[in-house]
C-alpha cells in the first residue's frame, strides 16, 4: 500500500529516513526498518504534529503489513487516519487516501464490514480524477508541453493509479471474503465477472505504476493467496479462484499490456 497523499511535504531528514527504511524493507530487514522509523518518530516528538509525523507512521504501518503483522499495522494506520482527519478534515482527498489504506488493513485483519466501505469510497472518488488527468496529459503531450506541467501531471496520475489499483484489487478480494462470511457465496458466483475484472484491472494499474520488485505487489499477491487458501474447500469457488490465481501470476510474470492504466 503505497499511494501517497499530498498535504505538506516532510522535511529532507524525514525523506531520507523514509528512503533508508524502504531500502531496508526491500532487503527484508524489517525489524531494522521499523526501528529506524520509530526512532525518527520519537525525534519528531509527540506534540510535533504535521504530515512528517504521519508519513513516518504510515511507513511503519506499511512495513508491518509487509511482514504480515496485521493488528500492529492496523493500529498505526488508524492513528494516521485520525491524525489526517483532525488536521485536514475527513472529506479531504488526503483523508480518502489514508482511509483506503486503513480500510485495506481493517479488511485484512478480518473486519470487512468496516474496511470495505472505505476501499469502495476511495475508488469512486479517484477514478474520475484519474481519467481527467490522463486526458489532460494527452492534450499537453499533443501540444508539445515544455513547461514541466506534463511531467507533474504524469506523476500525480501515477499516484492516483496506484490508489485506484489498490481499491479495485483489494475491493474485489475483500468483497468475496465478506459475501462468503455473510453466507452469500452464490452472489460471488453470480457477480464473478465483475469481481474478476476489478481484481485484474487493479493489478494492472499497480504493475504499470509501481517500480519492479516492490513489496506492495508481493503483499497484494499474498492477500489473494490467503483468500484462495481460505476458500479452497468451497466447491463453487475453489476452481474459480484457482484459475484467477493462475492468470494473476501470469500477468505479473509477463507484465501488463502497454496501453497504460486500466479503467
Amino acid at each position: 500500500m503505497v499511494c501517497q497523499a499530498t498535504g505538506g511535504p516532510p522535511g529532507a531528514k524525514v525523506l531520507d529516513t523514509l528512503a533508508k527504511a524502504q531500502q531496508l524493507e526491500y532487503t527484508r530487514k524489517i525489524p531494522e526498518a521499523v526501528q529506524l522509523l520509530r526512532q525518527a518518530l520519537e525525534e519528531q516528538g509527540p506534540d510535533s504534529g504535521g504530515m512528517a509525523r504521519l508519513q513516518l507512521q504510515q511507513q511503519i504501518s506499511h512495513v508491518l503489513f509487509t511482514e504480515g503483522k496485521y493488528d500492529e499495522a492496523l493500529k498505526e494506520a488508524r492513528e494516521v487516519y485520525e491524525g489526517v482527519c483532525s488536521m485536514l478534515g475527513e472529506n479531504t482527498a488526503e483523508a480518502v487516501v489514508f482511509g483506503l489504506r486503513l480500510g485495506i488493513l481493517e479488511a485484512a485483519a478480518g473486519d470487512t464490514t468496516a474496511g470495505n466501505p472505505r476501499i469502495y469510497r476511495a475508488g469512486a472518488l479517484v477514478a474520475p480524477n484519474l481519467q481527467r488527468m490522463v486526458e489532460q496529459a494527452q492534450q499537453l503531450g499533443q501540444q508539445g508541453d515544455s513547461s514541466g506541467q506534463l511531467q507533474e501531471l504524469e506523476v500525480a496520475a501515477q499516484k492516483l493509479a496506484v490508489c485506484l489499483g489498490e481499491s479495485n484489487y483489494y475491493g474485489s478480494i475483500f468483497t468475496v471474503k465478506h459475501l462468503v462470511e455473510q453466507g452469500r457465496a452464490d452472489d460471488v458466483v453470480q457477480g464473478w465477472e465483475n469481481l474478476d475484472t476489478g481484481l485484474m484491472h487493479g493489478m494492472t494499474n499497480l504493475l504499470v505504476s509501481l517500480p519492479p520488485g516492490t513489496h506492495s505487489i508481493q503483499n497484494a499477491v499474498r492477500e489473494h493467496d490467503r483468500l484462495v487458501q481460505e476458500l479452497s474447500n468451497r466447491p463453487e469457488l475453489g476452481e474459480l479462484l484457482d484459475q484467477q490465481s493462475a492468470r494473476l501470476h501470469r500477468l505479473i510474470e509477463e507484465g501488463p499490456p502497454e496501453q497504460g492504466f486500466a479503467s
